[in-house]
């Protein structure tokens, strides 16, 4: 029972893990296009693009701390299960 457990909880998280690897390679391949085309944009288009992206960032960063914690916590739930069977 407790391999059953723990093998839903790998899968639940590695693909939730694999959104956020995706989320952080996209914003970051925004980041080095924004970049690349600086110098074509307007002052105000390319603040407007630099606002987006730490917003966005911003939000990565969120979501990354709640998977850590939420993580940390079924994890800590899991072992206090196990220890307790």
């Amino acid at each position: 029972h407790g391999q059953r457990e723990k093998k839903k909880l790998e899968t639940e998280f590695a693909s939730r893990n694999a959104k956020l690897q995706s989320k952080g390679a996209a914003l970051q391949k925004e980041a080095s296009d924004l970049q690349a085309k600086a110098a074509m944009l307007s002052e105000s288009e390319l603040a407007r693009r630099q606002q987006d992206l730490m917003v966005k960032d911003q939000e990565l960063q969120k979501l990354s701390a709640e998977y850590s914690q939420e993580m940390a916590t079924k994890q800590e739930q899991f072992a206090e299960r196990i220890l307790k069977n």
